[in-house]
């Protein structure tokens, strides 16, 4: 009759097994070591740049590969670039405007995660704002032809 005995080192690594039969000792040592898929996919804004960064963080084994891409519309050039698990947004314009997704993926699955970004350009309040002054001083200059015209002098 012999008895087991298991000493184990966390969920992967090394697993010794010893086994004593009638006091001589027989041991065996099996290297485990765990494949997962990519499960869930989150994307954070990076705190440590000045820049507009995402990051597509992913547990898996092996590591997963990162891959950014933009639903319906066209990559947006020169404003946005994907390196691996990050994404980077150069310059904040309405160009921008969409879905994008990260896929985390390894030899034994891919999970997704997705981003909207939506950015509105404060210039353009600032065009509006411009186009109100304009028009306001276009009607006070009509008001003012007319009451020339009307009594031949100006109100002041």
């Amino acid at each position: 009759m012999g008895v087991i005995y298991l000493s184990w080192y966390g969920c992967v690594g090394l697993f010794t097994f010893f086994i004593c039969s009638n006091c001589n000792h027989l041991s065996l040592s099996l290297s485990l070591s765990l494949i997962d898929p990519p499960q869930t996919v989150n994307i954070t804004l990076s705190e440590a740049s000045k820049a507009t960064v995402f990051l597509c963080v992913a547990d898996g084994n092996p590591q997963p590969n990162y891959t950014w891409s933009r639903v319906v519309q066209a990559w947006p050039g020169s404003s946005v670039r994907a390196e691996g698990d990050t994404l980077h947004l150069l310059s904040l314009s309405a160009e921008l405007n969409g879905l994008y997704v990260c896929e985390a993926s390894n030899p034994y699955g891919r999970a997704t995660g997705s981003l909207y970004v939506h950015t509105s350009s404060e210039m353009s309040a600032a065009c509006w704002v411009l186009l109100v002054v304009i028009l306001c001083l276009i009607v006070a200059a009509a008001a003012l032809v007319w009451y020339w015209w009307k009594y031949r002098q100006f109100p002041w």
